[in-house]
């Protein structure tokens, strides 16, 4: 054999002897048994974390709830309130821009017809307003209905 090989045996064989000399005693995961009644062989490493995971799961679903879909149920249910309210002559504003008064209701249908110059009716479904100036309101209202559905249309 070559003087390399032979020196790498060499310390092959004395890393094997130190390692089998310094090993140290093996520790049991398990905590020592206490006094009667105690709790013996209850693990003590880290295997111990399933509930851990779990009430983590339930804060994220409480966060996701409280914080996404809480109030975007609120806004729905506002959006949904005032497109109920929509009455004859009312004036709105569709989703596509277009301005006009109401001048009839379709419940059967879920629908508006539309003034939107004269002897021009177009009829609409009452989800595509967007805007809704109660009669004799000369200025339009600031809530915007359109967010609501921005949200759940992503």
């Amino acid at each position: 054999m070559s003087p390399i090989l032979d020196t790498c045996a060499i310390r092959a064989q004395d890393f094997l002897a130190l390692a089998a000399q310094e090993a140290p005693p093996a520790t049991s995961t398990t905590a020592p048994a206490g006094k009667e009644g105690g709790a013996k062989d209850q693990p003590t490493g880290p295997g111990g974390g399933g509930q851990q995971m779990i009430m983590l799961m339930v804060l994220m679903g409480f966060f996701l709830w409280f914080i996404v879909l809480r109030p975007q149920k609120k806004e729905k249910q506002e959006r949904q309130k005032k497109l109920d309210s929509v009455k004859k002559g009312d004036h709105v504003i569709t989703i596509g821009g277009i301005h006009g008064k109401v001048v009839e209701l379709h419940p059967s249908q879920n629908a508006v017809s539309v003034e939107v110059c004269p002897k021009t009716v177009i009829k609409f479904s009452k989800m595509a307003i967007q805007t809704v100036n109660p009669k004799g309101s000369d200025k339009p209202e600031t809530s915007d209905l359109s967010r609501s559905d921005q949200g759940a249309n992503k």
